[in-house]
């Protein structure tokens, strides 16, 4: 409730952590998961029976779903028009420019576009991102960010009966207490990543990516593929000077930046933007190329890894929970 004016807000998607933490400084508002049909369904009802009567409500959408090749761009025109006709006002969160489960990137676009144009107000996580949609009413584009993920890992429960039995055994069998460098991810680089850190034998890589199975790995890799861990991330982040591993080319912020910053570890990431841009200008790490070895790089930031360790408090300083939630609230209560 906001000046005796109910404001409610339903997505799509269920509030993961992000959202827990953004929706938890906003207690003005009245933050809904909701099935699509679901919300045409209320949307449908709401025209006979005013429903919405003393609210303002907002559609957010967070991240584009793929519907197939029939359904995908008809369902979000039902929804909009939906919206625009009962007065719902639409905010959209574009956290990548190419969606990752999207099977034709011609319907990614033109979605894109398309929702671009019907929202009343879009968030970004980088003013990079901004760049990269079309280039008119950019007086509705917010720039917000995420923030500490250490509780998120701290409090976790669930627990891979196979990964810890299997990686505290490699750690013993390489002698060593701690990994140098660590990649989690679920994307289509980590075959990238893997051969790049087969071809340093100098260090020792931990790389988790439930998404895909490979074979053959070296013995200074320890690779883990059968499922996501999340409880083990805290311990595993938490121990000795490891260095976090980012390497994603599509143009989206990786919350591995914040995983790896919450716990005060420098990154090495792959050049592309925003990731590039984000390291660089809080000076959290290096970027590297494709025709880069990571050995050098590992090396360099082990020479100052206290420096790079501040300059991620810094970094959380600037780019928090509390910071991208009056962004959010600026939005969604600016007309109460």
């Amino acid at each position: 409730m906001y000046n005796n004016i109910s404001i409610k807000v339903f997505s799509e998607n269920k509030l993961d952590y992000k959202y827990q933490q953004i929706a938890g400084y906003i207690p003005s508002i009245e933050y809904r998961h909701v099935d699509y049909r679901s919300f045409i369904v209320l949307l449908f009802k709401n025209l006979f029976q005013n429903k919405f009567q003393d609210s303002i409500v907002y559609f957010h959408i967070r991240y584009l779903k793929w519907r197939g090749y029939l359904f995908t761009i008809p369902i979000y025109i039902v929804l909009v028009c939906l919206c625009k006709v009962n007065s719902v006002k639409i905010t959209w969160t574009c956290h990548n420019i190419h969606e990752h489960k999207f099977k034709s990137s011609a319907i990614n676009n033109v979605l894109r576009y398309f929702i671009y144009c019907v929202s009343d107000n879009v968030i970004v996580m980088h003013s990079s991102i901004e760049d990269k949609l079309p280039k008119f009413s950019r007086e509705k584009v917010y720039t917000a960010s995420f923030g500490d993920f250490k509780p998120h890992f701290k409090n976790a429960l669930k627990k891979s009966d196979n990964f810890s039995k299997e990686y505290n055994k490699w750690l013993k069998k390489r002698g060593i207490s701690y990994p140098d460098a660590i990649y989690i991810s679920t994307n289509q680089m980590t075959s990238f990543v893997l051969k790049k850190a087969q071809r340093d034998s100098q260090h020792n890589y931990l790389i988790i990516d439930p998404s895909n199975d490979y074979h053959n790995v070296s013995n200074n890799v320890f690779l883990f593929c059968k499922n996501f861990i999340s409880s083990e991330v805290h311990d595993i982040l938490n121990t000795g000077s490891p260095i976090g591993i980012i390497a994603i080319d599509n143009i989206s912020v990786p919350t591995s930046i914040y995983m790896f910053a919450s716990y005060g570890i420098p990154m090495l990431v792959f050049d592309s933007v925003p990731s590039n841009q984000i390291v660089m200008n809080y000076s959290i790490g290096y970027t590297f190329k494709k025709s880069e070895n990571l050995c050098k790089k590992i090396k360099l930031i082990k020479s100052n890894y206290s420096l790079f360790s501040i300059r991620s408090d810094r970094f959380l300083e600037h780019n928090n929970w509390e910071n991208s939630a009056s962004i959010h609230e600026k939005i969604w209560c600016k007309n109460t």
